[in-house]
């Protein structure tokens, strides 16, 4: 059951977003139901079949911050041997990516488990977060793990990172590198991830992370203003954020009684 929802985290593509923390959570919330559920059947069953000892309590192996494997492109038989690891491993503590890649070696035919590995490795699933908001092609997804400065965030400990980025260049095009380069921008990371994190479109980082930025300006001109009373600070600082979260909220269709635009405008 949970492995069936988990897969509704996933795109339709390898190299495509994930869902964002808000859509997560209401799987964490259908996940949560689904789980009380069985759990009454279950002791309902067992009550009646006069089995002795404490009710049993499911508990989840896999939550908004914990995600399972993607198996929806596997083979009935190969599905039901990953199960088994997973269940396994579920036992003797919680489920491991890693581990549970490098056992998926024993199990799956090899273009199921070079499909695996494109789902479900760390490293996969760590560039989709890297590249939301930037709607990459499989192409685009494949080159940009070849270039070190940008896995690994600009930390990248080689010499050579001038000639990867041309090689790059020459791969997506001048113009989308330079997107992807804007892209790491922290301004421009936090609006995506927030706008993702909340199912709004990730393609309006840019106009987010200008709106933030000089809603925030102001906001700083008017607590560094020293002849401005402390009190009246306080309410043209209420009445600008009123202002950028007002304008961010109709842009972005928010309903009035959502708080989404408090996250989005701080």
């Amino acid at each position: 059951m949970e492995l069936e929802i988990e897969q509704l985290r996933y795109g339709e593509q390898y190299w495509q977003d994930e869902l964002g923390e808000k859509q997560l959570l209401e799987l964490d919330r259908i996940r949560t139901s689904r789980l009380a559920k069985l759990t009454t059947e279950l002791n309902a069953m067992l009550g009646e079949l006069g089995e002795p000892g404490e009710a049993m309590a499911l508990t989840p192996i896999f939550a908004a911050e914990r995600a399972g494997p993607n198996l929806a492109f596997l083979s009935p038989s190969s599905r039901a041997g990953m199960e088994e690891l997973i269940a396994d491993q579920a036992q003797h503590g919680t489920v491991d990516a890693t581990r549970l890649l490098a056992d998926a070696a024993q199990i799956l035919t090899a273009s199921e488990l070079i499909q695996y590995r494109q789902w479900n490795a760390p490293e996969q699933a760590l560039r989709r977060n890297q590249l939301v908001g930037f709607g990459a092609t499989e192409e685009e997804f494949k080159a940009i793990g070849q270039w070190p400065n940008f896995v690994n965030q600009g930390n990248a400990e080689t010499g050579d990172d001038e000639q990867a980025e041309l090689k790059l260049a020459a791969e997506i095009g001048v113009q989308r590198l330079a997107e992807l380069i804007r892209l790491r921008d922290p301004e421009m990371q936090t609006a995506a991830h927030d706008l993702h994190r909340l199912g709004l479109p990730p393609a309006q980082a840019e106009w987010l992370a200008g709106v933030r930025s000089q809603g925030l300006g102001e906001i700083q001109q008017v607590w560094s203003d020293p002849v401005l009373p402390a009190a009246t600070k306080e309410e043209q600082v209420r009445q600008l954020q009123q202002a950028y979260r007002t304008r961010i909220a109709a842009t972005f269709a928010l309903s009035a009684t959502s708080r989404d635009e408090t996250d989005l405008m701080p």
